[in-house]
Parts: C-alpha cells; structure tokens; sequence
C-alpha cells in the first residue's frame, strides 16, 4: 500500500534520504533508480499525498531496490501503472533482482504478469 508506506507528513525526499543515511548507502544509487523508474526529483519536494498512485508505487519500489534486500515480497507492484510503465517497472525490478541476487515473491491477479515475468508460478484458485 504505497500511500500508508510514506509518513504523510514528510517530505518524500527526507524519507527516501532517511534510507540512504541509515543503510549507508550513497544518494546517486537511489537517483539512478528514480531516473531508471521515470520520476523527477522534484517530486522528493512533495508530501505523499500530492503525488500520484503510480509515483508513490515507483518511489516505494525505489527505496526497496536500494536496501539491496535479500527477498522483496512484490503484492501487485504495478497495479497503480499503465501497461507501459508497467512494462518498465517489472523489466527494473527484474535485472536488479538478477543482478543482485534478490529473490521476488510476485503477487499479482494478473496471469500475463506472472507467466511474463516469474520462474515459477502457483495459481491459487
């Protein structure tokens, strides 16, 4: 839930620099990812709830590529996009999991998804 994953009150950019600061990480990773997921930085000037779905999708799946975590556990981390930016995001999240070894746990309604962008699939019925 993107929006309850962002204080309301902050601004995105002290959040996502919180991160950054906490784990030790260098800030140019985390632009990269934002330039790689099509947001401006000028939405780091903004608070939560004067962005969009989609924005706040893309900037929560940001702070977690940039943990480098060893699993993400991915419950419909497109739903909030269009199918090209869609498209994007799971090409993104894909080569950095590659890349860095991370397993996904994809959760999604959607079977063109799954079959597209996972290694292995359970259809719950």
């Amino acid at each position: 839930d993107p929006p309850a994953a962002f204080p309301p009150l902050v601004e995105l950019g002290t959040s996502l620099r919180d991160v950054v600061q906490l784990h030790r990480l260098n800030w140019a990773n985390m632009r990269d990812l934002l330039e790689r997921l099509e947001l401006d930085e000028s939405l780091l000037r903004r608070k939560p709830d004067s962005v969009s779905g989609g924005e706040l999708q893309r900037l929560s799946i940001a702070r977690t590529l940039a943990v480098s975590p060893e699993v993400i556990l991915a419950d419909e981390p497109t739903s909030r996009l269009d199918p090209v930016t869609q498209r994007k995001t799971m090409a993104l999240l894909s080569e950095n999991a590659a890349a860095s070894g991370i397993a996904v746990v994809l959760v999604t309604h959607q079977s063109s998804i799954a079959e597209r962008w996972g290694t292995r699939t359970i259809a719950l019925h």
